[in-house]
């Protein structure tokens, strides 16, 4: 995936709560994710070109929605059930994503899971196909991170995150709700 996705939803929150001491640094990056989201036009041909993608969406419902999107058309087009395993420690850690939800009390995975209007890129490729020679080649082209966040099994139509002690199911249908400014993730 390319960026950090979830970054701009913490950047409405910053707004929604109206903080009226100098923002930090990091709420900064996300505001500014929020108010000016960039298309990664130029960075999806680039990852067509060279990595050679099976499948991309741009994140615009959050990862869980847009994972699902992906799901559901590979498993009908391969005519078997496919899961996703997403590596929860890869997700927190994208650039700027961890800080933000620590200044605002909230959970880096969820804000990427969850959260819209990102516009950054979730693409799969073959295992072991993205090299750490690609992935800073790609940083230093774009200015942004590419980062290998999980992998395709089988299984049923499902998202799992992995932690180091846990394996969490992921509500496919909590993603983005547009023009709404909120998750449309249930309570549970």
């Amino acid at each position: 995936m390319t960026g950090s996705p979830g970054l701009a939803a913490l950047g409405l929150v910053s707004y929604q709560r109206e903080m009226k001491r100098r923002v930090p640094t990091v709420l900064a990056r996300a505001r500014r994710a929020f108010r000016q989201p960039i298309a990664r036009v130029k960075e999806a041909m680039h990852i067509v070109r060279r990595l050679q993608p099976h499948a991309m969406i741009d994140v615009s419902d959050g990862l869980a929605g847009d994972i699902a999107h992906i799901l559901a058309e590979s498993g009908a087009r391969r005519r078997r059930p496919m899961a996703v395993e997403l590596d929860g420690g890869a997700l927190a850690t994208t650039r700027g994503l961890a800080p933000a939800a620590r200044v605002l009390g909230k959970d880096a995975v969820a804000a990427a899971l969850y959260g819209g209007e990102d516009y950054e890129l979730c693409f799969t490729v073959a295992a072991g196909s993205i090299s750490k020679r690609d992935q800073s080649t790609f940083a230093k082209r774009f200015g942004i991170a590419l980062t290998c966040v999980g992998r395709v099994v089988s299984g049923s139509e499902s998202v799992v995150v992995m932690s180091q002690n846990s394996r969490q199911s992921v509500d496919l249908e909590g993603g983005w709700t547009h023009f709404s400014g909120h998750s449309g993730r249930r309570s549970r």
